[in-house]
């Protein structure tokens, strides 16, 4: 039977390729099914945060992205999406998007077009500017525009049962049904995420729809300024789909799993005996998911420290630094703090790292100034 971590690879398989043929709705819908099966995987958070910024869920690209980074903080892709998404030009783009948003609320539907063709010059991979110009102008009665304009959204998402209902509508040109902005249609639903992803992502306090409203008013006069930005804010958002086609659809094979160690002390007491036979390949294959894994503080920190050595003298140094790293900053208070500083500091200055070698052993020096491990060895580098 299949792991349930190759469940959800599977999933995540189906829906890189769901969005490499414009199905971003549907690739939503894969990777939904995949975090159910293995939640933690930093791919499947990431393709789903690019899955709603696409689709201009702001709000929600924000969550995976940050979720990603709670279980890889370091060498994870989502700190550039996120940089990019908190930053000051995105911002500013949101301000001019949300004011086609509150144009189209408010019934002005040829301010609102203006905007959403702007938008569209300049960025062509969102998606909802295409449908809000589509029903924009269907309620000015231009159904041949109406039509051309959902068309072009429902290619960038194929299969959107939400899309295909309004273009079905508009081609039955059923002309005694206007689509305004009520509560029970598409467009207000979401357009109102981006409204609250704004005030979410710029770091202000939840505020009510209507104050929102009133604030973006203030924003009408800045167009001609944001033109200049949003040229060079779709040069980082091209970024962000060409890292679509670049997420590897192979899966690292060594993933942290969701169960739990069964006994604790026996995995150990097996890895140390192992490291005393020097048989560290050994080691590091049942430390490492008793470090990943573990509950007991006692055996995870102690196990940190063995297998970054064991990884050290297997020559894996960018292994063995991950985990003196970690030992160094979760267990300062224990058995092996200044061992790991003065071995990593040596190991990183084996590795031409000099820098990086000072940082560590100035650390030991700094902090642990009687460790045994402050010797000579150690003023020479520093000192050199």
């Amino acid at each position: 039977m299949s792991s349930l971590i190759e469940i959800s690879n599977k999933y995540y398989n189906d829906s890189l390729k769901l969005v490499k043929d414009n199905k971003v709705s549907a690739a939503i819908n894969n990777l939904e099914k995949a975090l159910k099966y293995y939640c933690r995987d930093i791919d499947t958070l990431n393709l789903m945060g690019l899955c709603k910024y696409k689709l201009c869920d702001f709000q929600g690209a924000n969550f995976y992205w940050h979720k990603s980074l709670e279980y890889r903080p370091d060498n994870n892709r989502a700190q550039y999406y996120l940089d990019i998404l908190e930053g000051e030009e995105f911002k500013e783009i949101l301000e001019i998007y949300n004011e086609g948003i509150v144009n189209f609320n408010s019934g002005k539907y040829k301010e609102s077009i203006q905007v959403m063709k702007d938008i569209n010059k300049r960025n062509k991979e969102w998606i909802e500017p295409y449908i809000m110009l589509g029903l924009a102008y269907y309620n000015i009665k231009d159904y041949s525009c109406a039509k051309r304009y959902l068309e072009e959204g429902i290619n960038k998402d194929i299969g959107n049962n939400k899309y295909l209902s309004w273009l079905l509508k508009i081609k039955n040109n059923k002309k005694s049904t206007s689509i305004s902005n009520r509560r029970n249609i598409m467009a207000y639903a979401t357009m109102g995420i981006a409204i609250i992803a704004m005030t979410i992502i710029a770091g202000g306090s939840y505020r009510k729809y209507n104050s929102t409203l009133n604030e973006l008013d203030s924003y009408k006069n800045r167009t001609t300024v944001l033109e200049s930005q949003l040229k060079e804010s779709k040069s980082a958002y091209d970024k962000l789909v060409v890292d679509i086609n670049s997420i590897s659809s192979k899966k690292k094979e060594n993933v942290e799993s969701t169960e739990s160690i069964a006994n604790e002390s026996e995995v150990f007491n097996k890895a140390i005996e192992k490291f005393k036979e020097e048989n560290y390949s050994e080691a590091i294959k049942e430390l490492t998911p008793l470090c990943n894994k573990g509950k007991d503080e006692i055996y995870v920190a102690e196990g940190t420290y063995y297998l970054a050595v064991s990884l050290e003298k297997t020559g894996d140094y960018e292994g063995a630094y991950k985990w003196y790293k970690r030992y160094i900053d979760k267990f300062k208070e224990k058995n092996y703090y200044d061992d790991s500083l003065y071995n990593c500091g040596l190991m990183m200055y084996s590795q031409g790292k000099v820098d990086e070698s000072k940082e560590m052993l100035n650390k030991l020096v700094n902090e642990v100034p009687d460790s045994i491990f402050v010797n000579s060895r150690v003023s020479e580098i520093l000192n050199n």
